[in-house]
């Protein structure tokens, strides 16, 4: 998936599960075309991933397109699904937001 922002973000996170009828496909993870290590086995995002765009620092994410993160991860379908079984994967992203600096009138 692609995260990007409207405003600066600080501690970026992403939680995604694996989907049920689905089993991870172990060292595919990567953040920003960089291997991301498994935790147990597991994707890092299925605890929760810490994000950045490309040229930010730990857990930073800038403004815009041209910043996004770009997390990818690889899963095959366990043997036992059934034909036709429909999967959805859903992913959540927590941030704060950066503080801005406004000029004082």
């Amino acid at each position: 998936g692609i995260a990007t922002a409207e405003l600066p973000l600080n501690d970026v996170q992403v939680v995604d599960p694996i989907p049920a009828g689905m089993e991870y496909i172990a060292g595919s993870t990567t953040l920003n075309g960089n291997p991301v290590p498994d935790v147990q086995g597991n994707s890092a995002l299925v605890t929760g991933l810490k994000v950045q765009s490309p040229t930010s620092m730990a857990a930073n994410l800038m403004a815009g397109p041209k910043y996004a993160a770009i997390v990818e991860f690889r899963v095959r379908v366990r043997s036992d699904v059934l034909d036709g079984t429909v999967v959805t994967n859903t992913a959540t992203a927590s941030a704060a937001l950066t503080r801005l600096s406004l000029p004082v009138r």
